[in-house]
């Protein structure tokens, strides 16, 4: 998801986004949050029958 076939992004406005090699910050799992929502939408928002 945040890497292309080429690279990964490493940061975000000069903010790192990986803590360590395996883990990543708050504020990273924020972005990725909101980009995995743009791209596929909420996964628990779905129809409820009445």
């Amino acid at each position: 998801m945040q890497c292309s076939t080429e690279a990964c992004l490493t940061q975000d406005n000069n903010i790192p986004l990986y803590e360590d090699s395996h883990h990543i910050y708050d504020y990273t799992a924020e972005i990725f949050a909101k980009w995995n929502l743009e791209k596929y939408g909420n996964p628990f928002k779905h129809d409820i029958p009445e």
